[in-house]
């Protein structure tokens, strides 16, 4: 998760995400990432090392909070990013003490931030 952090690339989800139309080749791509990614965190899960009621999509939106942070130079912020990554991943650790509120995100919700807004 900390390369992930490092590569920055969600910050192109904050900066393009409705900004114009993906193809379908686009979607696919994004498919198959988001399927490896399930396979991956079910795997932790069944290792005991998160908490069950993660939910892969939950992960996007924690790496977009975390590449919001921005102070300081380069350097700096990733101090930063890392310090935050690092309270959030003991949050994520099982055992958890309460359900996490409400539901996660489904994939059309994720997906769908990247659909132009049509004209009113």
């Amino acid at each position: 998760m900390g390369r992930i952090v490092d590569a920055d690339t969600h910050s192109l989800t904050l900066r393009l995400a409705g900004t114009f139309t993906p193809t379908k080749d686009l979607y696919d791509d994004a498919e198959r990432a988001q399927e490896l990614t399930l396979r991956l965190l079910e795997r932790t899960k069944a290792a005991g090392a998160v908490r069950a009621d993660l939910h892969v999509n939950d992960l996007s939106f924690v790496f977009e909070q975390l590449v919001s942070v921005r102070l300081g130079d380069r350097d700096r912020t990733g101090q930063l990013r890392h310090r935050y990554l690092a309270l959030l991943l003991d949050g994520l650790h099982a055992p958890s003490a309460e359900p996490l509120p409400g539901a996660p995100p489904t994939w059309k919700e994720v997906s769908g931030r990247w659909d132009r807004p049509a004209n009113p």
